[in-house]
């Protein structure tokens, strides 16, 4: 039974967690949207939060993610550079 409420008070917290980081977001794209900047900046740093929250989450798949675009953008690079030649 002590197990159990262990079990239950943790999945409390990390769901009061996930909530506040949510809520975090929120904030920060209202506030980003009240300032006098381009909406490209805007949109950029909504996106780094979701970013920031994904790596976090999820540290294996982000890596993973970061590899492949990396091995992609080195692809490309390949292939400029041998059709310049």
């Amino acid at each position: 039974m002590t197990e159990k409420l262990k079990k239950d008070a943790n999945d409390l917290i990390d769901a009061g967690r996930d909530a506040v980081r949510d809520g975090e977001n929120v904030v920060g794209d209202a506030v980003d949207d009240t300032r006098d900047e381009p909406v490209v900046v805007r949109e950029a740093r909504k996106v780094g939060r979701r970013v920031d929250q994904y790596r976090e989450d999820y540290p294996t798949a982000f890596g993973v993610a970061v590899g492949a675009v990396a091995v992609a953008l080195v692809g490309v690079l390949v292939g400029v550079i041998a059709g310049r030649r």
